[in-house]
């Protein structure tokens, strides 16, 4: 894995392989095309790589991912950054899906919208006591176009539409109660249990281990499948709206939305 990464940090230690999302451009590993991009390339490398028989990731600093960049909202009225936006995110979903190699996922701090649904597509998960997760799209006035199909999947459609509908974050807690992650550790203690684990995955029986995983995932890439397109291209109509302007203006000034349908 000699290839830099402007956003990403990668480390092999023994058989696992380190991913550590470290974004130069902010302290809250905000998402935009650049990350996206970069992860999907270090996931589609992995599905040959066969001295990494587990992957650990991971962020630094305050957030695991704060989601996408308002950067990046601010273009997305523009079909082409739109549409290459989507395409990216696809390709994201389906390299982290296909990924043979089971990822383990240590949260170093929150998840947020698509930082939330990277968690998701993680096969293990550990978070610290601190630590929380959201979905926060109808927060700033557009569709989630992967979240309604994971949340859904691991909680039921109506535990998950508590959540999406309203934007609410889970404590780490919650979040392990409703199968959104797997493991609870003591605050900053993720990260150490998640590589002992990835550690035991590692050693274990490649081929058993992937094919378990691929096939656990068959189901998830169907839901995503089934909802994703239309998620996306009802995303990108939001974001067009006087609502998402609204929900970002307000957001910045520190003030309650005044949605009006528009």
């Amino acid at each position: 894995m000699g290839r830099q990464y402007e956003t990403l940090r990668v480390e092999q230690r023994g058989d696992v392989l380190i991913v550590t999302i470290s974004h130069p451009g902010n302290h809250y590993n905000f998402v935009d095309l650049t990350l996206m991009e970069e992860m999907a390339e270090l996931m589609s490398g992995l599905r040959s790589q066969e001295d990494a028989r587990a992957v650990l990731l991971t962020g630094t600093g305050r957030y695991f991912s704060a989601g996408g960049s308002f950067d990046l909202m601010a273009e997305l009225h523009r079909p082409e950054v739109a549409d290459r936006t989507t395409r990216a995110a696809r390709r994201l979903i389906s390299d982290l899906l296909a990924v043979p190699a089971p990822i383990v996922c240590a949260m170093n701090g929150p998840a947020i919208g698509f930082g939330a649904t990277w968690v998701l597509l993680s096969d293990v998960v550990f978070a610290g006591s601190d630590v929380s997760m959201s979905d926060p799209h109808v927060l700033r006035g557009v569709a989630a176009p992967d979240g309604p199909a994971l949340w859904s999947l691991a909680m039921g459609p109506i535990r998950a539409k508590r959540f999406l509908l309203t934007g609410e974050e889970l404590s780490a807690t919650q979040a392990a109660e409703l199968g959104l992650i797997t493991f609870v550790t003591d605050p900053g203690g993720a990260f150490d249990e998640a590589l002992a684990f990835a550690q035991k995955l590692a050693a274990g029986a490649p081929s058993a281990i992937a094919h378990t995983k691929l096939l656990c995932n068959i189901h998830v890439r169907a839901a995503l499948d089934m909802s994703f397109d239309t998620g996306a291209a009802w995303e990108c109509q939001d974001f067009r709206t006087a609502d998402h302007r609204e929900a970002i203006a307000s957001f910045r000034e520190r003030r309650a939305p005044a949605f009006t349908g528009s």
